[in-house]
């Protein structure tokens, strides 16, 4: 991707767990894009953890290896005629991120089409996965091992009643190697 005038950047933070966050800086440059700009990273406290004059080619660059926290990142254009521009953005890097997976918390499966299953979003360090789905009794009505499971809302041969369900995730992470983590929640099946 070239860069193109007022075009926007995009930022990418990695963690030291390998965990990513973007985000977009938006610059407006009056003449031409410029061919090297300074790239300046903050953590909180005003501390310079990534500083670089670089040749962009793409709209794209990456900040490797980040401690937990929040981090602020500057781009500015340093090339004559030195038409400073900057615009500042917060980045939060997370060391539960690889811990957690994105559970939706409702699912409709009433034949309309829409929101017919419940599925997690499982990220790409997420390994042996276990997914139990209780009732209000504490009866298992859903297991899968399968970390891109689909679950239909059905339990012996019929749907479950409209209602609020339990579950339990069971998982390990490539990035914690020997630890198995667990995530509780609840979905809920509307009719």
């Amino acid at each position: 991707v070239q860069l193109e005038d007022n075009a926007g950047f995009e930022v990418e933070a990695v963690g030291l767990n390998d965990c990513v966050r973007t985000s977009d800086i938006q610059l407006t440059f009056s003449l031409n894009i410029p061919n090297s700009v300074t790239i300046n990273v903050f953590d909180q406290v005003g501390n310079s953890v990534y500083n670089s004059t670089e040749i962009l080619s793409t709209s794209t660059f990456n900040i490797n290896d980040l401690d937990s926290g929040v981090y602020f990142v500057e781009v500015q254009d340093v090339a004559p005629p030195n038409c400073i521009q900057t615009d500042t953005v917060a980045l939060i890097v997370s060391a539960e991120c690889y811990e957690t997976i994105f559970v939706p918390n409702a699912f409709s499966p009433n034949g309309n089409g829409q929101n017919e299953e419940w599925f997690a979003y499982p990220n790409e360090f997420v390994d042996q996965f276990k997914v139990f789905v209780f009732n209000r009794w504490g009866d298992l009505v859903y297991y899968s091992e399968d970390k891109n499971f689909r679950w239909d809302g059905t339990f012996s041969g019929g749907y479950v009643p409209q209602g609020t369900y339990a579950y339990r995730m069971q998982f390990t992470s490539s990035v914690r190697p020997g630890a198995t983590l667990e995530q509780y929640g609840s979905v809920t099946v509307i009719k």
